[in-house]
């Protein structure tokens, strides 16, 4: 009676939790039976019973029921359930061409879902995503990531989606023209012997990239004016495509406002031979007087119609006949060749010749002024230069109705409209006198009127100075009885 009851309670199913990758082992006074994730090895029965399940796989929180039949004359010893090594999976993150640092890999388990990064930032494109294939031939992302339901079932890598930040637009007219270099001898170059031609005013081009290859030849690309860019910082970015592909992206690296140098990635591209920075070349190393011209900062004139001019209208210019040109009209001319040899530095150039000295004074390497001493009886002695910005100055009295109510007049007495200054000319007002450029001039009111005011744009004005054409409206008002 003892072993049927024995029998009875030990055929009594059992409940299992599968846990991931859970192992089962029945023992039955010494042998053993494996159920894997609840498949058993057999339903066998030998001498000393069977064990049976009722499911045939199980996946993680599944339930299994667990039969135990000893044979007769054997008892359960044990049933234990074990967990398995977990599989894992590595996955990577790829910033897809972005420079910067990747988010750090993570092991997960299979089926185990990706812990969310901290959105990689880059200055000129927004990060849009994670997806999981790329296509190996155009670089498209398809498949995005969703962190929170998709699982890793393999090693696999995450590549960071970009779009570009293109908030403000600039085209080509709203980048600073600073050069026109448009032949090879005037390109930009870079460490490696690349050319940049910067052309600003020929044809459409805007940028011209040139890298002489060895044994392939030159290789060549340009973009054209249309071209947008995006203002970052203080430079302008140009992602360049042709035909739909991206070719590489354009830096132009502005200084104080002015354009510095040039960088092209082109990495990963066909055109990345031409990857560089390319910057101006060094300021020509001047030797003779014709040197010194080329840097003046206006077109320095080459005939005495649009000469420089000293105080006593002595002209300088230059000639066909590769020669200086100094001319008095009264006392005389003096001829100086141009490939007379100069001696100095940045701030300036000196020009022996004769008993005559040339100083051509120079400012952020421009030839801004040309001083001759010593030419005989002084004949063309003198500070030359070009003339400088004129402009001219209205003096406009404020009529009451059609009533006249005063003039302006000079120092002489006579009526004055309109005078011509120099730019930055100042000015100052002291009572109903204004001195512009020390010459005074004063309001006289009519009768039955006295001075109120000089203004400009309505504003009363006491003393400044004269950038522009400027009209002066004086103000006069009416006496009460």
């Amino acid at each position: 009676m003892k072993k049927k009851l024995l029998s009875i309670f030990l055929s009594l199913a059992m409940v299992i939790t599968m846990m991931p990758a859970m192992t089962m082992t029945a023992f039955a006074d010494g042998e053993s039976y494996v159920i894997t994730n609840g498949t058993p090895e057999s339903a066998q029965e030998t001498n000393h019973g069977y064990i049976t399940i009722d499911k045939t796989t199980a996946a993680e929180g599944d339930t299994v029921t667990v039969t135990v039949n000893p044979a007769t004359g054997y008892q359960l010893k044990s049933l234990t359930a074990t967990s398995a090594a977990p599989t894992e999976y590595n996955v990577t993150f790829d910033l897809n061409g972005i420079s910067g640092t990747a988010p750090t890999a993570q092991t997960i388990e299979k089926d185990g879902k990706v812990s969310k990064p901290e959105d990689p930032a880059d200055t000129v494109h927004t990060f849009a995503g994670w997806y999981k294939t790329k296509d190996v031939t155009t670089g498209a992302l398809s498949d995005p990531w969703d962190f929170d339901n998709d699982t890793v079932t393999a090693d696999m890598t995450l590549y960071a989606q970009w779009t570009r930040t293109l908030e403000s637009i600039y085209t080509n007219s709203d980048i600073p023209k600073v050069t026109d270099n448009t032949a090879p001898d005037d390109a930009w170059v870079n460490s490696d012997g690349g050319k940049a031609f910067i052309a600003y005013s020929t044809g459409n081009t805007l940028l011209y990239l040139y890298k002489k290859l060895e044994p392939s030849g030159a290789k060549q690309l340009s973009c054209i004016k249309t071209e947008k860019f995006t203002k970052i910082g203080d430079d302008y970015v140009l992602f360049y495509e042709l035909s739909g592909k991206q070719y590489g992206v354009f830096t132009l690296h502005m200084t104080d406002g002015k354009f510095t140098s040039v960088t092209y990635d082109g990495a990963g591209t066909n055109y990345e031979e031409l990857s560089g920075t390319y910057s101006a070349p060094a300021a020509p190393t001047i030797r003779t007087i014709a040197d010194v011209l080329k840097t003046a900062e206006v077109c320095f004139p080459t005939s005495s119609e649009n000469a420089w001019k000293d105080v006593l209208a002595i002209k300088i210019c230059y000639n066909s006949d590769d020669k200086l040109h100094l001319n008095n009209l009264i006392k005389g001319s003096f001829e100086l060749p141009l490939e007379e040899e100069v001696s100095g530095s940045g701030g300036g150039f000196i020009c022996l010749y004769g008993d005559v000295t040339f100083t051509f004074n120079m400012t952020e390497g421009k030839l801004t002024s040309i001083v001759v001493v010593g030419s005989e009886s002084g004949s063309v002695d003198g500070t030359y230069a070009p003339a400088a910005a004129t402009y001219t100055v209205t003096f406009e009295p404020v009529k009451s109705g059609d009533v006249e109510t005063g003039e302006v007049h000079n120092a002489s007495g006579q009526k004055e409209i309109q005078i011509t200054v120099a730019s930055g000319t100042e000015y100052s007002v002291l009572g109903n006198t204004i001195t512009i450029g020390g010459t005074k001039y004063t309001a006289e009111p009519n009768s039955g009127y006295e001075f109120n005011k000089f203004a400009i744009d309505s504003d009363k004005i006491s003393s400044g100075t004269i950038t522009a054409n400027t009209t002066i409206t004086v103000h006069f008002s009416e006496l009460q009885p």
